[in-house]
């Protein structure tokens, strides 16, 4: 259609044929342009309703509209490397995970909420619960936290025999699973006890959730 509309530029059928072309299909061309960053881009999220992506690079995570590609809010810095990034199922918050602690953002505006989610390790993940009120964080400490969105208050601590590498709720909230080594491992989300026997897949296990 193209090459005919070169050869007559007057050709109206297959100028309207092609313009019907292009508009029914999808052709996955960028919306905009690359969102670009100074460092290594080492994790990403959408925000639950799609209009915004949130970016983590060296010390910062930034979120970004969908539609115009530009910067939305602050960046949301750490004092070292942030190594993971997510959005609040409800998209209020942000939760990012840096070394030695997790912090929880405005995701409107990029504002630090409450205090630092501290360990004493490096924090290798950290997820909210479905409903928004809790976050999980795992750590290098070899420990597995749980804490009120709201306040930052620490109400769950569970000692894990290696170093967790990641960390989800479940679907309703009462448990937590946790990968560490070549096992996966749950536990309750109230008292920190063992749910059920470890799962023991044959290589490492690097992300979890159920």
């Amino acid at each position: 259609l193209a090459r005919a509309l070169n050869w007559d530029p007057e050709n109206s059928s297959a100028e309207a044929r092609l313009i019907s072309v292009l508009s029914d299909k999808n052709w996955s061309l960028p919306r905009t342009a690359p969102l670009q960053h100074e460092g290594k881009v080492v994790d990403v999220d959408y925000s639950p309703d799609g209009k915004h992506i949130v970016t983590v690079s060296g010390s910062a995570a930034q979120i970004w509209s969908v539609e115009t590609g530009e910067r939305v809010g602050e960046a949301m810095r750490h004092r070292n490397s942030v190594r993971g990034v997510r959005y609040s199922s409800d998209g209020k918050r942000i939760v990012t995970a840096s070394d030695p602690d997790a912090k929880v953002w405005d995701a409107a505006t990029g504002k630090e909420l409450g205090a630092g989610l501290n360990h004493t390790g490096k924090v290798e993940m950290a997820r909210f619960s479905r409903d928004g009120s809790r976050v999980v964080t795992c750590s290098a400490d070899r420990t597995v936290k749980i804490w009120e969105t709201e306040t930052g208050k620490e109400v769950v601590t569970i000692k894990i025999e290696g170093s967790p590498a990641s960390v989800d709720f479940s679907a309703d909230g009462s448990s937590v699973v946790v990968g560490y080594g070549s096992v996966a491992q749950m536990y309750n989300a109230k008292s920190g006890g063992l749910v059920g026997a470890p799962m023991e897949p044959q290589k490492s296990v690097a992300g979890g959730e159920i």
